[in-house]
């Protein structure tokens, strides 16, 4: 297929692309070729990483041959070959119907690629032939990232079948089991627990928090409330005092404001007694309570599994 003209005014830096391959290849196919021919450019990092089905690959012997291997002759040849030599194809077997393993492989593939492109770079994850599980997972995962660098797409059929044409087993199949997909909630907060500084410049403390929390699991320490508090306040206050030496040397008078905001929130923290540094992390948990990255245990909080799949890759220098 031949590039037509990108209607993207500035190339990306890099571009990830996330392809579950299942029996609708035709739909995988074109939506690749949208998402490569708006995004890709010749000077874009791109990475196209399909993703196989570790139940089909187990149960049908003409999954590998048939469908993943035609998704991939296609990316090869269309686009490898014709347009970006440098891009990269890359596969992943995965569980698709395990929607807490595909949230935890997710959040680390995407926190790792926005770790190494910052700047200029985008993600979007095919939905097309993919099991409802991760549709479900979309739906965990897109809280967490900026919408400017996270998108998910779907491929409509042309044609939809009609409930006749399916088989007899499918149409009396009764399921497993009862799930709950996602409950309404206001939205939080969490993009300053993922970056060490907020719009203004200033450090952000949920940043900080989410650290010190990572420190003391790799230093395998119990998660005491008191030392949690104990800890973050120190490392609050040094995190201050940089910010606010780096700022006293730089000569950009707009960052005046910046450094008096720092130098407000960090004699407030300063002067704060142990128990109140305690509720203001505890406000801090509440306020993701949404996204289940900790859970609550005698009083303090842990990781979950989540929280700790984000926390090994952003809190990793």
């Amino acid at each position: 297929m031949d590039v037509t003209d990108n209607p993207r005014e500035n190339a990306l830096q890099a571009f990830l692309l996330i392809c579950p391959i299942g029996a609708y290849i035709g739909r995988v196919t074109r939506g690749i070729d949208m998402e490569l021919n708006y995004h890709g450019s010749e000077n874009t990092d791109i990475t196209v990483k399909l993703i196989i089905s570790r139940e089909y690959s187990d149960s049908d012997r003409a999954y590998a041959s048939r469908f993943v291997q035609y998704v991939r002759n296609h990316v090869e040849t269309e686009w490898l070959k014709k347009n970006y030599p440098r891009m990269k194809i890359e596969t992943a077997t995965l569980d698709v119907t395990n929607r807490e393993a595909c949230t935890c492989w997710l959040i680390k593939e995407l926190a790792s690629f926005f770790k190494r492109y910052a700047r200029n770079s985008l993600a979007s994850v095919d939905l097309t032939s993919a099991p409802r599980e991760w549709f479900f997972m979309a739906i965990d995962v897109s809280a967490i990232f900026p919408e400017d660098q996270l998108s998910f797409y779907n491929v409509p059929a042309s044609h939809r079948s009609k409930p006749s044409s399916f088989l007899d087993e499918e149409i009396e199949d009764s399921g497993t089991r009862h799930e709950n997909v996602v409950s309404g909630s206001l939205r939080h907060p969490l993009k300053y627990w993922l970056s060490p500084v907020d719009e203004t410049g200033c450090i952000t403390e949920h940043h900080i928090l989410l650290r010190t929390m990572w420190n003391l699991r790799q230093n395998q320490q119990a998660y005491d409330a008191t030392l949690v508090a104990k800890n973050f306040k120190a490392e609050c206050l040094s995190a201050y005092d940089n910010a606010i030496g780096d700022l006293r040397q730089s000569k950009n008078q707009r960052k005046r404001a910046t450094l008096r905001t720092l130098e407000e929130r960090r004699q407030e923290l300063n002067n704060m007694e142990l128990e109140h540094v305690r509720k203001k992390i505890s406000r801090f948990f509440s306020d993701i309570k949404l996204h289940k990255l900790f859970k609550e245990s005698l009083g303090t909080y842990v990781f979950t599994q989540t929280g700790e799949s984000l926390a090994s890759t952003i809190c990793v220098p």
